[in-house]
């Protein structure tokens, strides 16, 4: 019985790891970050960390950005005019699976805690995986992945404090939440007032001297982000600088207006315009706002194979949408003894319904309703509900999680038919990819030339580089001359120009040194102080429940 155990336990947690490398490289193939949401407005930060630029010019903290231009600059030697949005992409999606994972460690933590069992944990983060508003964050260029890997591991130490009334695990909050309310004020606000109904009495009352001793110090520690956030963006977090487009206010029908008929006839893109609610149905679990698997610009959309009609996807994400909060609000009615978690995702509504009364809306599609926004509510919500499903009936726990994921699956636009000028596409993209040899194992219509960096240098630099690009939602080929031949390798000193391809290779095996194409500069020390911090109560925590 117990080997029987051990054996289903490894081959969900095999399942486990294996559907998150999937995931991680089909986005990182499948969709470039650099043509996603607001990717335009945020690259400030890349200039103002890989750059000369002074401030950004935007009011958001530093740590999400830092990170991500950290990792661009570690293999940005590879970088020329022929692979840059790619390689910008692949890297961001890096960053945002760091944070990822670390969220989803503490999500397993968290239901460790809550005494669920080894198997239905991790087949509860294998359906995460594939859980529409987890893989919307994971490749997108916004700092909601990071809210959600502080957030749960917020909740966890909030959790284990009330329980064990140490105020070292009270002490461990504040990293994480110092990174959460100095972020995104949207995305803060959620969070506050969450906590603040939920937690705060309880922390409160439990014990004062704690309860003081421990803001004192997050106060400390949010001062101290907010100052060098500021410093670096001449703008508080709640001095958000919106678009032309997103300074109008809805009206209130807006919030409670439900037009059946339309989203039966027409469940796709501005449709939904006047009605949050529309929107809530057709974004919660799909995309319609067409800002991922249904943008004419990523590959997703591309190719493919319609198995019953083009409204099959929507009506999916409507029927799933409809059943997530029906079992949520039954789970809240019924008094579930989960409720207070129950309730977050109505943080985040009411808080977006508010920014389209006053603040932020955009009448041409509907917007500010998109559910990424909150999605780390979502995501935690979901595992609670899917591992309390699961521990009831595991057998048909399992089988609807394979059928859910083979929907998601084709929601994101497979199965696919042929097309050699995708599949070249999708092999150039793979090349500046870290799992590049991984990838061509998993992906069968994949074969890149997995080259060390120092190779890829020289080919990027030297070469003419011909790829397919998807330009006015059609694939294109295109070529791109390096133009570049100024390049310095150098070695114990000595400097020496390569005049072509041969003997950029050449000098690259006698061990002179590719150079950086960025520097990276004002680094934010305290942000990453903080977030060391943050990691370090993470292990500690691992480690004392010898996890």
């Amino acid at each position: 019985m117990v080997k029987s155990k051990k054996i289903k336990d490894s081959f969900f947690i095999i399942l486990f790891f294996i559907s998150t490398l999937y995931t991680f490289s089909l986005g990182n193939l499948y969709y470039l970050t650099t043509k996603g949401p607001d990717y335009n407005f945020y690259k400030p930060y890349f200039d103002y960390f890989l750059s000369e630029q002074n401030s950004t010019g935007i009011e958001q903290g530093l740590l999400y950005y830092f990170i991500n231009s950290l990792l661009i600059y570690s293999k940005s030697e590879i970088v020329s005019l022929a692979n840059a949005a790619e390689y910008f992409s692949n890297m961001i999606q890096l960053g945002n699976f760091i944070f990822y994972f670390i969220g989803l460690t503490g999500l397993g933590i968290f239901l460790k805690d809550k005494k669920f069992k080894t198997t239905n944990i991790f087949f509860t983060l294998t359906v995460i995986n594939f859980f529409p508003p987890a893989l919307e964050f994971r490749l997108m260029f916004k700092p909601e992945v990071l809210i959600f890997a502080c957030l749960i591991w917020s909740i966890v130490f909030l959790e284990k404090y009330l329980k064990e009334k140490n105020i070292l695990f009270l002490l461990f909050t504040v990293p994480p939440l110092a990174i959460v309310f100095s972020t995104k004020a949207n995305l803060a606000l959620m969070v506050f007032l969450y906590l603040m109904f939920i937690y705060l009495n309880k922390i409160f009352n439990l014990n004062k001297s704690n309860f003081y001793k421990s803001f004192g110090v997050f106060l400390i520690f949010f001062l101290a982000l907010s100052y060098e956030n500021y410093q670096a963006n001449e703008l508080l977090i709640f001095q958000h600088q919106s678009p032309d487009e997103f300074l109008g206010s809805a009206e209130l029908g807006y919030l409670y207006n439900l037009d059946i008929n339309s989203l039966i006839s027409d469940p796709f893109r501005n449709s939904q315009r006047d009605s949050y609610l529309g929107v809530l149905l057709l974004d919660t679990f799909d995309d319609y706002f067409g800002n991922f698997w249904t943008d004419d610009s990523s590959v997703f959309f591309h190719d493919r194979t319609k198995l019953i009609n083009n409204r099959f996807i929507p009506f999916t994400g409507i029927l799933f949408t409809l059943l997530f909060y029906f079992a949520v609000f039954l789970k809240i009615i019924k008094k579930d003894k989960y409720r207070k978690f129950y309730v977050m995702p109505f943080y985040g509504i009411l808080v977006q319904m508010g920014l389209s009364q006053f603040i932020q809306y955009d009448p041409s599609n509907g917007d500010v309703a998109k559910t990424y926004y909150y999605s780390f509510f979502l995501i935690i919500v979901f595992s609670i509900l899917v591992s309390e499903i699961s521990k009831r009936n595991f057998n048909i726990s399992f089988v609807s999680g394979f059928i859910f994921i083979l929907i998601v699956i084709h929601i994101l636009g497979f199965p696919k038919e042929e097309n050699n000028e995708r599949d070249y596409l999708l092999q150039f993209n793979n090349e500046v990819n870290i799992l590049c040899s991984v990838n061509n194992i998993i992906f069968t219509n994949i074969d890149s030339e997995c080259a060390p960096k120092e190779d890829l240098f020289c080919k990027y630099n030297f070469d003419t580089i011909e790829k397919v690009i998807i330009k006015n939602s059609e694939f294109n080929y295109e070529k791109f001359d390096s133009g570049d031949n100024f390049l310095e390798l150098s070695k114990n000193g000595e400097i020496i120009t390569p005049k072509n391809y041969t003997g950029c290779l050449e000098l690259i095996k006698k061990g002179y040194i590719t150079p950086k194409k960025f520097t990276l500069t004002n680094i934010p020390y305290l942000n990453v102080l903080n977030f060391l911090l943050f990691l370090f109560s993470t292990i500690y925590y691992l480690k004392i429940r010898k996890v």
